[in-house]
């Protein structure tokens, strides 16, 4: 939150540009991003991304936590005032909280439009199989509905979901969030145990070395 630039209602495309820029300069330093976690609009760009990749970035491990599905819906959670002026004037000013800090932007109809032209369930269906992705969400999420989650279980074609109770949004409390690092913990560790499951069977059976 402390880098220059204008704060955006849709900046998911500029944001998927900045995250692959990113992985080239981590690849370019000889390393190898093994897994995303993407939160709110992080994770629809991690899925954006993962819809896109060319075949040699394929990320193995993907983490979407409570991302918006719907997208064509935005102008449904709008405020009637909000809505009023976006149809009087053609913009509206957006303000909400940014770690902790006031934050505001001016919404136009273009951002809106925008917002609402990203398919989620075509990026989510060119998600290769190789891809293995945690969705998580709150049951008390009242920004973004549990009911999206849903609806990226069932574009995904390897994934895993897990709900938490009493949490919104925010994942606000020590206790949810060691709840969700369990939740992570359990399906990344349950995935590698089924690799070393593999490589000792093929190692015994070729009666070769690990």
């Amino acid at each position: 939150g402390k880098s220059e630039g204008r704060t955006s209602f849709t900046p998911h495309f500029s944001n998927k540009e900045d995250l692959e820029a990113a992985i080239a300069f981590v690849e370019s330093r000889g390393y190898a991003v093994h897994c995303l976690y993407g939160y709110s609009a992080g994770g629809n760009v991690s899925m954006m991304y993962a819809g896109t990749a060319n075949k040699g970035k394929k990320i193995p491990y993907i983490v979407n936590s409570s991302a918006r599905f719907e997208m064509d819906g935005i102008e449904d959670t709008l405020s009637e005032d909000n809505r009023t002026l976006l149809r009087e004037t053609g913009s509206y000013t957006f303000r909400f909280t940014k770690r902790g800090r006031p934050v505001e932007c001016v919404v136009s109809q273009q951002d809106i439009e925008l917002f609402k032209s990203i398919d989620m369930k075509k990026y989510c269906e060119s998600i290769p199989f190789e891809t293995r992705v945690l969705l998580t969400h709150g049951l008390d999420d009242v920004r973004v509905p549990p009911e999206d989650s849903a609806r990226f279980a069932t574009s995904i074609v390897n994934m895993t979901q897990h709900l938490l109770p009493n949490c919104d949004h925010g994942y606000k409390g020590t206790e949810v969030v060691e709840s969700l690092y369990a939740v992570f913990k359990e399906w990344y560790l349950r995935d590698a145990e089924r690799h070393t499951e593999r490589r000792l069977h093929a190692a015994r059976k070729g009666k070769g070395k690990l």
